[in-house]
């Protein structure tokens, strides 16, 4: 028994992971507004967030989008199986009456689908002329599909109840992302989004899950790539956020859920609330949100609950990488 990776792991995760994530989300992010202009820099994060994870998946396969392995998935059906996850009546897909193919009701599997819904969702709020009270009344309307689509199927039926405060949360996470602030910019909104999503892959990885631990590594070190970029080349980080809000609970409601360990559920919750804090930095003197301490004290806020986490599941849990269990 060994509670440290082997080093062929650790370079397969930086090289297929860490790098396709942070790197080509990176990229594209510069590229987009250099290439098309400014104009196009409120959706370079949006745009630059999904390429990078779907870059890194493309090495990792963490998400799967078919519904059966061996048949492509057509628009038509997905279309059927979306109606199916978020109004809970079963859609027969094929088969017989007797074995009908049925759209999955796995959280993780839908999580990348509600991203992607989101994210376009938050691209047409930034039309001009919109309505602060339609945007709010969109952006709750979105959360409640997402909520849906991400908890599982199971878990929802036992806690019906389960859906409100999900849907509230990645509301939440979203909304602090898009009130524009000089205190809190939008890239420190992605930059603790990204911890806190880097402390649910360590979570993750204690509760025995291979592949939700790779999704959250993914969405960690895309959210850091726009979070540099956005320093960097003052985009608009907020495009991305709708993504992250709904993966970050989604790949946590997925692993309390599906994984069989000691990890307590408090240490599920704690990374998906950690990004509200820093909320609190809009209550700090200006003196202490100059350069540096801006962000010494967002990882203090979002680092605090993320790191107590980490250590709830690390007692609970070892690490051991001396034999290949399940990976799911």
């Amino acid at each position: 028994m060994s509670s440290i990776p082997p080093v062929s792991e650790v370079c397969d995760a930086l090289l297929f992971a860490v790098i396709p994530a942070f790197g080509v989300t990176s990229l594209v992010a510069v590229l987009i507004p250099t290439i098309l202009g400014r104009r196009a820099e409120f959706v370079a994060a949006a745009i630059a967030f999904v390429v990078g994870v779907a870059a890194a998946n493309f090495f990792r396969g963490c998400f799967v989008l078919r519904f059966e392995s061996d048949s492509p998935l057509s628009p038509f059906d997905l279309m059927r199986g979306l109606w199916s996850v978020i109004t809970g009546q079963s859609l027969v897909f094929g088969g017989t009456d007797s074995d009908p193919i049925l759209a999955p009701r796995a959280g993780r599997y839908w999580i990348p689908w509600a991203g992607l819904i989101a994210i376009g969702g938050g691209l047409l709020l930034r039309l001009p002329r919109l309505p602060t009270a339609m945007s709010s009344v969109v952006r709750i309307c979105i959360a409640a599909i997402a909520a849906r689509m991400i908890v599982p199927a199971d878990l929802a039926s036992g806690s019906p109840w389960l859906a409100w405060p999900v849907g509230l949360l990645i509301f939440s996470i979203w909304s602090l992302a898009e009130r524009r602030s000089v205190r809190v910019p939008h890239e420190v909104t992605s930059a603790a989004a990204g911890l806190a999503s880097l402390g649910a892959a360590a979570v993750l990885l204690h509760a025995h899950s291979a592949r939700l631990t790779d999704v959250a590594t993914l969405i960690a070190f895309a959210s850091f790539g726009i979070s540099v970029v956005a320093c960097w080349k003052r985009i608009d980080a907020a495009g991305a956020v709708p993504a992250i809000a709904v993966g970050l609970p989604g790949v946590l409601v997925s692993g309390y859920h599906e994984t069989f360990s000691e990890v307590p559920a408090l240490a599920f919750v704690l990374p998906a609330l950690a990004p509200l804090a820093t909320a609190l930095l809009a209550i700090f003197p200006d003196r202490c949100l100059c350069g540096w301490r801006r962000w010494f004290f967002t990882a203090l806020l979002v680092g605090l609950p993320t790191l107590a986490a980490v250590v709830l599941a690390s007692r609970a849990e070892t690490l051991d990488f001396g034999h290949s269990g399940e990976q799911f």
